[in-house]
């Protein structure tokens, strides 16, 4: 039986392989192994914003001096304090077998923690998997899930995720995409219709005096980085904090997949936006609009070596009193970039071609 079940099944699929045919790891074979492994997973951890989070990582925690432990963020990002096992199969001891209803739909039982994707369904993406009735579980594999034994900081981190367009998606076509790029950019760099990216949010509701409001969804931009040596799509985050701004970078993906996401080799190569980055000039990603508002580049960005220069985003504030923003400061104080590089030279080269 596969990994990739329609239904998840973490239990009932205890013999999961690859679409090879070939055992991707023993499973375990009882609710107390997989309690064992799901104990340490990202979802029961909620690692991931723990560790960007951290001021040893340039996070957050560099502003604001408080404890991960005391924020209200781990309620939903560390599930096992919010009900470990109930959070999706409604019981705190699922049978061996037991299986849930996975999806980002109303009510299924992934939409309560996986809001971006649910986001992309109601900003209007297409998805070529979601369209055609495929589920969650069609490409996560239950070690996604339930976790592998190992403890990882991110989901970002090689091994943590086994959802691959590769496991699928072999023998790939022959054509001028596929043939230039299959071994330097990621399948999503190209295929992926956009992004869901939170612009500039006043982070301080996780703190007791704090609270957090939201300037803009963007859903029109995609950034360009390098991943393991490969032009791969990532995301950012803006947010201000008691004065100070910060800027994070990190690989993303997003469930907004189509066959002709990008119109032609113009998307990327040659493009308004490598233009303005030429000859060491600034590209302004996010500007302030004058009435409490930005205006915000649009298609793929690359983010280059000297990015911190580079690309320039205007920071807002909200004024709570008036429910109005407020230009406070172009430029960020810290900038975060994890799982990831800027674009090297000859990365940068080939899209000015």
């Amino acid at each position: 039986m596969s990994a990739r079940c329609a239904v998840y099944g973490a239990l009932l699929c205890a013999l999961a392989t690859t679409p090879f045919g070939l055992l991707a790891q023993e499973p375990p074979t009882s609710t107390h192994e997989w309690a064992e492994r799901y104990a340490i997973s990202l979802h029961a951890t909620g690692q991931g914003l723990q560790t960007y989070y951290s001021a040893s990582n340039n996070g957050l925690e560099l502003f604001a001096k408080v404890p991960y432990a005391v924020l209200g963020c781990k309620n939903c990002h560390q599930p096992s304090l919010t009900g470990g096992c109930t959070s999706c199969h409604g019981t705190a001891n699922p049978e061996l077998g037991a299986t849930v209803d996975a999806g980002v739909g109303e009510g299924q039982a992934c939409t309560g923690c996986h809001g971006r994707q649910a986001g992309e369904v109601a900003s209007g993406f297409s998805d070529v998997h979601r369209d055609a009735g495929m589920g969650c579980m069609d490409c996560h594999t239950l070690e996604d899930v339930m976790g592998d034994g190992t403890h990882y900081g991110s989901k970002q981190e090689p091994g943590a995720i086994d959802a691959s367009c590769e496991h699928c998606h072999t023998g790939l076509v022959s054509n001028a995409y596929h043939d230039n790029h299959a071994d330097a950019v990621a399948c999503a760099t190209c295929h992926m219709q956009g992004l869901l990216t939170c612009y500039n949010c006043h982070y301080q509701t996780p703190l007791p005096e704090g609270r957090s409001e939201l300037l803009t969804r963007v859903t029109s931009w995609m950034f360009l980085v390098n991943k393991e040596g490969k032009v791969h799509p990532a995301n950012m985050q803006s947010m201000v904090y008691d004065g100070r701004r910060l800027l994070l970078f990190s690989p993303a993906f997003s469930h907004t997949i189509a066959r002709n996401a990008v119109s032609g080799c113009g998307d990327c190569h040659g493009s308004a936006l490598v233009s303005d980055l030429a000859d060491d000039s600034v590209l302004v990603v996010a500007e302030s609009d004058g009435v409490g508002g930005v205006r915000t580049a649009e298609g793929r960005i690359p983010v280059p070596f000297n990015f911190k220069n580079a690309l320039v985003f205007d920071f807002l504030t909200y004024e709570p009193d008036t429910g109005t923003w407020k230009f406070h400061a172009r430029g960020q104080d810290v900038t975060q970039f994890l799982f990831a590089e800027p674009l090297s030279d000859e990365q940068l080269k080939k899209l000015r071609e």
